[in-house]
């Protein structure tokens, strides 16, 4: 059953595409405060990325990839 803790990960990489491909075509429209704007919120969106991302599945990731390679480190092998 998916749950909204699944999908809030694919919203959020979502509205970073959107936001920062209309950052790129707004500056280069020359569409100045619209650009300034659009890119506000893509920045306020990748630092909820980074948030969330202790929270999320892919969170799971990467600190499992950290404890393996510290196990590799210390000299311990599982």
């Amino acid at each position: 059953v998916s749950m909204y803790f699944d999908w809030y990960l694919i919203y959020i990489a979502f509205g970073l595409g959107v936001t920062g491909m209309g950052a790129q075509l707004t500056r280069l429209a020359g569409w100045a405060a619209v650009s300034f704007t659009t890119y506000y919120i893509h920045l306020v969106l990748v630092w909820v990325l980074f948030a969330y991302l202790p929270f999320s599945k892919l969170g799971q990731l990467v600190s499992r990839t950290v404890a393996v390679a510290y196990n590799e480190y210390a000299g311990r092998n599982l």
